[in-house]
């Protein structure tokens, strides 16, 4: 079930056939800045027809943050009335922070009567905890200020040393028991709570009486107190966290669920907040492991049942379930009212229609999963680039009891409500960004665009299986030739690669007889001498030297071993086009085997000047052109250059027409919504049939289940990788294409080596 308001909203951008926009009125952005109470200010003063829209449009500031240091304008604006908007807008301020690489921290907007000790009680942080995050501010709290709120389990944040003279009063007064003794610990890099419990055999929560407000994650050199008591038992204990599943806490200490489980067989996965859940401590393990018996190799054991498959398909109450689900995609709701419509030539390139493709995939997928029993309440919220937006909304009590949240789509914005996220565990699907950094430090996250650097992994692939003794040149156009995506390209290749490659003196022979018959002036440049021609007997005579791949050799030499063969090094070529042109290629390029030109460029114009040049040369030398990074967003490409230099390039969106199902999804599209879908609807659906799927199948946990989880989508598949507990999911998945016969093919890759 929708939300019924947002349905209502929604209704009315598909209907904009009866929406006449309002007249635009230009206002001129004011020259006058102020300082007030050490912040800048312009000072801009209301004329007719200006509104507060138009003044956060002219600004970049929100209406909320106008009327925040305005109050006046709450009531309306009028003639000659002067308004203060900052300089540097708290939006910019926002996203300053998070483009720093501080996501440990998400707002909450403060409302009228609100203090420390209410805000501290939402969130169940302190509020001394709270008021160290806002130095800046003090109480009375004003209504509309920011608020920051730390996440639970701060990474990487500095915090001062806390000294402590005495132990606390409660250790002390426990009747019968003797003062804890204790040492001081430095902390070294890697350290945390767990670690240091591991090593020094004590529980976290011993630690953690001894030093109040110790986080999990804290700075190299601070002092933290241990007790010197060594847990003697086989686990130390862990204090479950709300919304903390057992399978998340096994995860966390990197230890199997069915370990955990063994010592709590009465919490399966539903573990309570404040729950004592005791942690096989691996000390222990690493004792009962030096005594196994190691196997001879010879002997090989039948392979294990894999018990964390059985337990993701086991649990049928999945399905039973009613789950919570938020929606936050950029309707840009406010700009309805301006939008012009042209009955006779409809434009739909308004930012309200940008992604409303998504929003529909979405409810056909949710559509066709009701039928299959979903229950889900699906929340949609209009979240863009405005970060104050994303803040108002996870300042609702409701986003808390969420069981997936899906977007925001822009980066400041979803940073924010990521971090809401990974304090409340609400899995968080990121549908856009390719920036293989916005996992950092949040393994809540699941990000659906694959990164540039997992295409190595696949170019690796593909000269394993198709060009292991091909001839392979990289070129980009950037003044630094080694740059790192080239420096990758070449390592991976040459693991792959025949580091040698012996051709045959009978085709070197051959080759020098045919281009001494065809005097023309690119074989002569593989030539050293010119040809020299028996007039009276009209016969070519050979060239006393040949040109291969950049080595000259003697033709009496070839024809005297005709029956050897020559070795030449596989070395790659790389070739900067900015200086070298095609010139390297023109050199070292073989006749005799594929000439693989990797081009590396986002630049359109770049890659069409290169593949324009490399046209010239296919009828000399065989080529095989892979674009990289992503060559499917250039428009207006030649591609009749694309079907004769074989072009090959890396797609994450990329779909089959003729796939049955794809042709049922298109024909239900246009049925429904009027409209052709497009990319955007396509990952709509993918996205949310990925995941509603996963939880009705798997349930809240179902990140510890993706590993045997491979539904079919209309785009290509998800594989997720997961690099250490401490960051998100990423999608690795890019499906290799191919131009033939003037279409694009998938190219099927697997790992051939051992």
């Amino acid at each position: 079930m929708i939300k019924q308001i947002f349905t209502i909203l929604i209704m009315l951008l598909i209907g904009m056939g009866n929406i006449v926009g309002q007249t635009t009125v230009t206002i001129k952005k004011s020259e006058q800045i102020r300082n007030i109470n050490s912040k800048e200010y312009y000072i801009h003063r209301i004329e007719k027809d200006h509104t507060l829209y138009a003044l956060s449009k002219l600004y970049n500031v929100s209406i909320e943050e106008i009327k925040f240091e305005n109050p006046s304008a709450k009531n309306g604006l009028y003639i000659d009335q002067e308004l203060k908007i900052p300089v540097k807008s708290r939006e910019v301020l926002v996203r300053e922070s998070y483009q720093s690489g501080n996501h440990e921290f998400f707002y909450h907007i403060i409302r009228n009567g609100e203090n420390y000790a209410r805000i501290a009680s939402i969130y169940s942080i302190t509020p001394d905890v709270l008021k160290a995050s806002n130095p800046n501010l003090s109480e009375p709290l004003r209504a509309g200020q920011y608020l920051k709120i730390p996440v639970e389990s701060k990474v990487g944040v500095v915090e001062e040393p806390i000294k402590i003279e005495t132990l606390p009063a409660t250790i002390e007064k426990v009747p019968n028991k003797p003062k804890v003794q204790e040492i001081n610990y430095t902390s070294q890099p890697g350290d945390n709570l767990y670690r240091l419990a591991l090593k020094f055999h004590v529980s976290i929560d011993e630690i953690k009486k001894l030093n109040p407000g110790l986080r999990e994650y804290f700075y190299v050199g601070k002092e933290v107190r241990i007790p010197q008591v060594k847990n003697k038992s086989d686990y130390i204990n862990h204090r479950v966290l709300k919304k903390e599943k057992l399978s998340n806490i096994a995860k966390y200490y990197e230890l199997s669920y069915s370990s955990v489980l063994q010592l709590n067989p009465s919490t399966r996965n539903r573990a309570q907040a404040g729950q004592i859940i005791k942690i096989p401590a691996p000390y222990k393990m690493e004792d009962e492991l030096a005594a196994v018996v190691v196997v001879p190799e010879e002997i090989v054991a039948e392979a294990p049942i894999n018990r964390d498959s059985l337990r993701c398909f086991a649990d049928e109450n999945n399905k039973l379930k009613r789950y919570n689900v938020a929606l936050m995609m950029p309707f840009y709701l406010e700009e309805i009212d301006s939008v012009q419509f042209n009955p006779e030539q409809p434009q739909l390139d308004y930012n309200s229609f940008r992604f409303l493709s998504f929003y529909y995939g979405t409810l056909l997928a949710i559509d066709s999963l009701e039928k299959q029993g979903l229950q889900i309440d699906l929340h949609v919220y209009d979240v863009d680039e405005d970060v104050s937006k994303a803040i108002k909304v996870i300042n609702e009590k409701e986003l808390r009891e969420m069981d997936l949240i899906i977007g925001p789509f822009f980066y400041s914005a979803f940073q924010s409500v990521a971090a809401f996220a990974k304090n409340y565990r609400i899995p968080i699907v990121n549908p856009l960004s390719g920036r293989s950094e916005v996992v950092d430090n949040n393994p809540s996250i699941f990000k659906i665009q694959p990164s540039d650097r997992y295409q190595t992994e696949d170019l690796r692939k593909f000269a394993e299986q198709y060009h292991k003794n091909s001839k392979f040149f990289l070129i980009d156009n950037h003044k630094n030739l080694m740059n790192n995506s080239l420096a990758e390209y070449a390592s991976a290749l040459n693991e792959v690669i025949e580091a040698e490659i012996k051709i045959p003196n009978l085709d070197i022979y051959n080759l020098a007889v045919e281009k001494a018959a065809a005097d023309t002036a690119l074989l002569s440049a593989m030539l050293y001498n010119e040809t020299i021609t028996d007039s009276a007997l009209m016969k070519p005579v050979l060239h006393p030297g040949i040109t291969i791949e950049g080595r000259i050799l003697s033709t009496e030499d070839i024809k005297s071993n005709i029956e050897d063969t020559t070795i030449f090094n596989n070395e790659i070529v790389f070739m900067k086009y900015e200086i070298d042109s095609l010139n390297p290629f023109k050199n070292e390029a073989t006749v005799f085997r594929n000439n693989v030109v990797i081009v590396n460029t986002d630049d359109n114009v770049f890659a069409l000047n290169v593949l324009t040049e490399l046209n010239i040369l296919r009828d000399t030398f065989p080529i095989t052109v892979i674009g990289l990074p992503n060559w499917e967003v250039f428009r207006n490409m030649d591609k009749g250059l694309y079907e004769n230099l074989n072009l090959h390039y890396l797609s994450s969106t990329f779909v089959e027409y003729s796939d049955r199902n794809l042709i049922s999804f298109i024909k239900r599209y246009r049925q429904k919504y009027l409209s052709e879908p497009d990319n955007y609807a396509f990952a709509g659906f993918d996205i949310s049939w990925y995941f509603l799927n996963a939880l009705m199948n798997f349930g809240e946990d179902f990140e510890d289940c993706l590993q045997f989880y491979r539904p079919k989508l209309m785009r290509p598949e998800f594989m997720f990788r997961h690099n250490n507990r401490r960051d998100g999911y990423e999608n690795t998945r890019w499906q290799l294409l191919k131009f033939h016969n003037y279409q694009l093919q998938k190219v099927n890759l697997e790992t051939t080596s051992n």
